[in-house]
């Protein structure tokens, strides 16, 4: 459950999807029912009060902004949340085929920017970054050239290195540290805004241990009881931390970016790194001797997704579109 909040309290919604009509009616009736909107104090002073009624919906409205995304435009891939990278990736794919597109969010999902590590070990999880590295500069050597081939390069080097330093929850989420949600427009592209649940799991743990509470549904209530408690907290949270501490986004934001200059490519094993990515032939044969050489044998996930992507690739001509 995640709710969005710029500097001045308000939800910014601005460059965003225009809703399907049946979520817009969803909300509006669930206005119309619940007469306590909750109001939100978030201005640097914490004069100003604004009515949080979009907070009661934040999760209708993420849920169908993220699914919404056009397939033919930027099908839904795990981001950063940085919108220089996500968009970067983006743009560098423009011209190559839809299946080119999908094969990289697919391998943004499973192999780099895992959300869910609960199945997986983190020596697992670490060598499958290894393998989507590699299988970014197949798709850069292949078919990308000039300035594309190199953007798309650095944003994944960038993600792979956030993915490298992520840090795992109990129940296998994995936190990325990232300092803003992911909002995405109607052609697919990444929106920044300040996650306030972040901040407030990093300067108040147990406020923030008190919404995954209610996110897990262990307090009780139906989605809209529970998104009303989550906003709740949030508006106990700006009364109490931010309105006190006026520079607090400034310092959130300025120790996120520090992190962010500080991931490398270089933090990314290197296992897969010498892997031959130029040309089809050659990769697929790589990777169908590192899969047969038994080292990977104690990483179900890791020999399965080498399977998957050896079958993919081998039929690849005619499929991904020429090489360049």
């Amino acid at each position: 459950m995640i709710i969005n909040a710029n500097e001045t309290g308000l939800i910014d919604f601005s460059g965003l999807k225009k809703l399907s009509k049946t979520t817009d009616e969803k909300i509006r009736s669930s206005f119309k029912e619940k007469k306590d909107s909750v109001s939100l104090e978030l201005s640097p002073e914490g004069r100003s009060k604004s009515q949080y009624h979009q907070t009661i919906a934040a999760k209708a409205v993420q849920e169908e902004i993220i699914t919404g995304c056009a397939p033919e435009t930027a099908r839904d891939f795990n981001r950063t949340g940085y919108a220089h990278i996500d968009n970067t990736i983006i743009d560098s794919l423009n011209g190559v085929s839809i299946e080119t597109r999908q094969y990289v969010y697919d391998m943004i999902n499973n192999d780099i920017l895992i959300n869910d590590a609960s199945n997986i070990s983190e020596d697992e999880r670490q060598e499958l970054i290894s393998l989507g590295l590699s299988e970014a500069q197949f798709i850069a050597d292949n078919y990308l050239s000039g300035d594309n081939a190199k953007d798309f390069m650095g944003a994944i080097k960038k993600m792979a290195g956030i993915a490298a330093n992520g840090i795992r929850d109990e129940d296998g989420t994995m936190d990325y540290g990232g300092i803003y949600d992911t909002n995405v427009t109607e052609n697919g592209y990444t929106v920044q805004i300040t996650s306030t649940t972040a901040m407030i799991k990093r300067f108040r743990p147990d406020m923030y241990e008190e919404l995954r509470s209610i996110e897990r549904g262990e307090q009780g209530g139906d989605i809209w009881e529970r998104l009303r408690a989550s906003a709740k907290i949030l508006n106990k949270f700006a009364n109490e931390v931010i309105a006190k501490q006026p520079n607090m986004y400034r310092q959130f934001e300025k120790e996120g970016l520090e992190r962010l200059e500080q991931a490398s490519e270089k933090d990314v094993r290197d296992t897969f790194q010498h892997v031959e990515t130029k040309g089809v032939q050659n990769f697929v044969d790589a990777l169908t001797q590192l899969h047969g050489s038994g080292q990977f044998n104690a990483f179900s996930s890791l020999t399965n997704r080498l399977s998957t992507v050896i079958s993919l690739l081998t039929p690849v001509i005619g499929r991904f579109g020429a090489q360049k």
